[in-house]
């Protein structure tokens, strides 16, 4: 047996649903929340901070010496020998509109934000994380995602 009901106006309501499923997974929602994260991440990095707010093992004397002599600042570690690494991250919605994907386009730059954060550099393989989001991160992304969805239901 099957029961169909119909109810006035449920094309509206419908609809209604239909705009805010689009509005609430928007490409250019996702686009933001990558571009978020990433200025949040290249700000630390310059700050010389790990993504959980540490402080960059500092250079050794031997790497030191070799930015020394290409002019470079040997004090905070801000992972800025040419400065391509930071200026090659980019971000990508998927052409679904449901994911986005912060990346280094650059072949090198991919290699050496690799080692940096999940092989460690030098002899002593030292670690720098800063392609990672801290819990601190992960609020602040969940509040704008949910101001986001408050003001999508707001205006429907």
């Amino acid at each position: 047996m099957r029961v169909s009901i119909e109810m006035e106006g449920s094309e509206r309501l419908k609809d209604t649903l239909g705009r805010v499923k689009k509005e609430l997974f928007s490409p250019e929602l996702l686009e933001g929340i990558t571009r978020d994260m990433g200025a949040g991440l290249k700000q630390r990095t310059e700050e010389g901070l790990d993504y959980e707010g540490r402080r960059f093992e500092p250079y050794s004397e031997k790497y030191k010496k070799i930015r020394r002599k290409k002019g470079k600042k040997t004090g905070a570690v801000d992972l800025r020998m040419s400065g391509r690494m930071p200026g090659s991250m980019e971000t990508r919605v998927d052409p679904t509109g449901t994911s986005s994907v912060l990346y280094f386009k650059g072949a090198k730059e991919k290699e050496v934000a690799f080692c940096h954060n999940e092989e460690g550099v030098g002899k002593k393989k030292v670690k720098r994380e800063f392609f990672n989001l801290s819990d601190e991160d992960q609020k602040r992304l969940e509040k704008l995602i949910g101001s986001h969805i408050d003001k999508v239901l707001r205006e429907n």
